[in-house]
């Protein structure tokens, strides 16, 4: 056939089928074709760059980076890589995750800091009639604030239409004494309870530098992050640390947090986390390597990152 020729039939065929949407088999008819050669021929038009596929949507995801991620980490059920660099985008990428996987009867135990209230922001509202939201993990003194527990929750709550739980007590205390003495109040102890009971889990992942909010709040001394960094701290989920390998980090500082463990986290029907930033990277790793979470929305320059620093005995550095 010559290229013309080709050309023609490539062109005939595509436009049939995109512009007008006859079947394969109506084209076949029309063309005196084969049902196979049109199929043949669709695809060698798209590769051949006469059919350009554009997707306009404000998600864009890397696919090539989300299948990258889940053959590294297979126990990951979803990965998704958002092509932005704007934290909104991962918020609002995160946000129709959860609200495509909500259904009446669960139970969704969420963490708080910026990364969570973007994503509370993000929620389209849709109320429903049993669901459950829960704080995961204890606060630090600024209530009502963006980004606290509370302002947290309650969008989730909001968003919904759920009954919500607060849990009224700090992310960290001041020593092992002070955080049996708060577990073992009664209503302390239920909200705990209901947290670890939470179908659906939703957390970021922080880093441990002075702009921690529980550094800024003082929960954490300077005398702890520099523990934190000697000990080989990468990240954080819940205000429990743990390191590029994903082992936890230091057990002093876990006896005075108050919420879920990692590995309590990990045990989810869906357990995600939500992430963005390359000064992330590392603490991503560890979450992944820890198997803390069981869906991963990031954003695809720190996704980049991730995916080839994630060899094992590969350390990543900024």
């Amino acid at each position: 056939m010559r290229d013309d020729q080709r050309v023609y039939l490539l062109t005939r065929v595509a436009q049939l089928y995109y512009e007008q949407n006859a079947t394969q088999e109506a084209i076949a008819a029309c063309l005196n074709l084969s049902r196979p050669t049109v199929s043949r021929l669709l695809k060698e038009a798209r590769e051949e760059g006469v059919v350009q596929i554009v997707i306009h949507s404000p998600f864009c995801f890397v696919t090539e980076l989300e299948a990258a991620l889940t053959q590294a980490f297979p126990h990951l059920r979803a990965a998704r890589v958002v092509r932005t660099a704007d934290p909104s985008g991962v918020a609002r990428a995160a946000a129709a995750y959860i609200d495509h996987i909500v259904r009446d009867g669960d139970m969704i135990g969420v963490a708080w800091g910026t990364t969570m209230a973007a994503v509370a922001s993000a929620l389209p509202q849709r109320p429903l009639p049993d669901v459950t939201v829960v704080q995961l993990t204890g606060g630090i003194a600024r209530s009502g604030a963006e980004g606290s527990a509370h302002d947290v929750v309650f969008r989730f709550g909001r968003a919904f239409g759920a009954a919500v739980y607060y849990l009224h007590v700090p992310a960290v205390v001041d020593g092992p004494h002070v955080h049996d003495a708060l577990v073992g109040n009664q209503e302390t102890a239920h909200v705990l309870d209901l947290g670890r009971r939470a179908n659906i889990a939703v957390f970021g992942i922080g880093v441990p530098d002075e702009q921690s909010a529980l550094v800024q709040a003082g929960r954490l001394s300077s005398g702890d992050l520099a523990r934190l960094h000697t000990l080989g701290a990468a990240g954080d989920i819940c205000s429990r640390y743990f390191t590029e390998r994903g082992n936890l980090c230091d057990p002093a500082l876990d006896a005075r947090t108050i919420g879920p463990t990692l590995s309590e986290l990990a045990n989810r029907d869906y357990s995600i986390a939500v992430a963005h930033g390359v000064h992330k990277a590392s603490a991503v790793l560890g979450a992944l390597r820890g198997r803390y979470c069981n869906v991963l929305i990031i954003d695809e320059a720190t996704a980049g990152k991730v995916a080839h620093h994630s060899q094992e005995g590969h350390k990543y550095h900024e």
